[in-house]
């Protein structure tokens, strides 16, 4: 180590731009695991899919227990055309789910990734309320000022 800091240490002071394809065996200048390790006694963890759900403000659970056990047919059906108008949406040619695939992710469609996903992509709740009421205030002044 070049430098000691208290409990973190830095192999070297000054560090070159991170590369895309930056990986143990290629150098492009900057060899992402020896060039630019930081040593410290903290471990960064991930964040667990409920603290997701309260940092976007939602309840607790609230994207727990989305199974349906027994889905019907209409349940698929209905699943069919949800996939189909997605592949639609984001104009991908994919092959159909089948009923058997369907039914399956209909009983048990939770898992970690889906739900940092949803998180991810998501709006925290707080801002979008903060947001609408703020649309729903001028709109109703609006309102009002047209009906005097």
């Amino acid at each position: 180590m070049t430098e000691n800091m208290g409990s973190v240490g830095t192999y070297q002071k000054v560090s070159g731009p991170l590369m895309a394809n930056s990986h143990p065996g290629s150098y492009t200048g900057q060899d992402a695991f020896s060039d630019m390790l930081v040593a410290t006694e903290y471990i960064v963890r991930r964040l667990t899919p409920l603290e997701c759900c309260r940092l976007q403000g939602f309840p607790d659970n609230w994207a727990e227990e989305l199974g349906i056990p027994e889905p019907t047919q209409e349940d698929i059906n209905h699943w069919r055309e949800v996939f189909r108008t997605q592949m639609e949406a984001m104009e991908e040619s994919k092959k159909e789910k089948t009923d058997n695939q369907i039914r399956k992710w209909l009983k048990d469609p939770e898992s970690d990734s889906a739900k940092y996903k949803m998180w991810g992509n998501g709006i925290a709740l707080p801002c979008a309320m903060f947001v609408m009421e703020g649309i729903a205030m001028i709109l109703s002044e609006e309102d009002a000022d047209e009906q005097q």
